[in-house]
């Protein structure tokens, strides 16, 4: 990684406000960005933004160190080989974002939605993920440890080929048995609960449809 271009929260909401899309490179540390009211009206003015149509944000190869940023609205993001350290981004929206070898260390990521992004290779460490969304989420060669995933939502579309989980927190609680995790390497204790709930899971449904034939012969 080249030297990373330092800015400030006004450069960053100036730029943002005046339409700017390319801040791949660039450094913000040490900063409450949620206490700037430019920044909420930026983020008023991004809820009609139609990435679709436009050029995506780019913040590729960046650093994000000690960030306050709840409610971040970043749709179609491109994230790529970006870090993010000790950050707090609840709320946050990142839906089909490029989150390919992101590094989350040490941040508060609460019911953020990541569905249907492209995040292989992702690192997340020692990081709240609670109530996060997954859905169709590419997540091959990603590494969790020490993440906390209570409430977090996961589909069968999640991939995790060759994914290593380890000290997971709160599976019981979220819908990570849902996803493919097949080919992923997974702690013994998690891999535990996964089997635990799969097996409860089918139970119900066994008995859901053992009801359904009852209810049905009784007719």
């Amino acid at each position: 990684m080249s030297k990373l271009i330092r800015l400030t929260p006004e450069d960053l909401i100036k730029k943002i406000s005046l339409g700017e899309r390319d801040f791949s490179g660039i450094l913000l540390e040490n900063t409450d960005i949620n206490s700037y009211p430019e920044f909420n009206e930026s983020l008023r003015a991004l809820e009609s933004y139609n990435p679709e149509d436009e050029i995506p944000f780019n913040f590729r190869d960046s650093r994000f160190s000690n960030v306050r940023a709840n409610g971040l609205y970043l749709p179609y993001g491109l994230f790529n080989s970006t870090i993010f350290e000790k950050c707090e981004i609840k709320d946050g929206e990142f839906i089909k974002s490029n989150l390919e070898s992101v590094v989350f260390f040490k941040c508060d990521l609460h019911n953020s939605d990541f569905n249907d992004s492209s995040a292989s290779y992702m690192k997340m460490i020692k990081s709240n993920a609670s109530y996060t969304e997954w859905d169709f989420c590419d997540l091959t060669g990603s590494k969790w440890y020490k993440v906390n995933l209570e409430g977090s939502s996961f589909n069968k579309e999640t991939v995790f080929d060759s994914a290593k989980l380890r000290r997971i927190y709160g599976i019981e609680k979220s819908e990570l048995p849902e996803a493919n995790l097949k080919n992923a390497r997974i702690g013994c204790a998690e891999k535990h609960t996964i089997a635990a709930i799969r097996r409860q899971s089918k139970k119900e449904i066994l008995k859901y449809v053992q009801s359904l034939s009852v209810a049905y012969i009784g007719k």
